[in-house]
């Protein structure tokens, strides 16, 4: 096979987009029933996409990679086609994080053993 037909499927960012709408259901699920019988989440993310929004406090200037958990204080989470939004509690005050899906590097959901890591991060 030449590279010309190699690049007409690319099979990796076809998983790829596959396992993020895993996370996206996940999300969706959680929005709307809550997390129930322990389950929470580890999603780890580019805090450098171009889309993605963190409040400045909360960066490191070397850091590229945010990691948050969406456990028991998480309000106003908001899932949307290529994004999810969410408040979370810093230091006893609220702040929002905008995560673009494309921007995540892992999610997991630790009760249950479940998780997932991805390698195709586009900006």
């Amino acid at each position: 096979m030449d590279k010309k037909n190699q690049s007409y499927l690319d099979y990796d960012e076809i998983v790829e987009n596959a396992l993020r709408n895993v996370v996206r259901e996940s999300l969706e699920i959680i929005s709307k029933n809550g997390l129930k019988n322990n389950h929470y989440f580890y999603i780890s993310f580019s805090s450098k996409h171009n889309s993605a929004i963190v409040p400045k406090e909360l960066l490191k200037s070397d850091e590229e990679e945010i990691k948050i958990i969406l456990q028991h204080q998480f309000w106003d989470l908001n899932i949307y086609e290529d994004k999810f939004s969410v408040t979370l509690s810093f230091s006893g005050k609220k702040k929002k994080i905008v995560v673009p899906f494309n921007a995540i590097f892992s999610f997991s959901d630790p009760s249950v053993g479940f998780g997932l890591q991805f390698k195709n991060n586009i900006e």
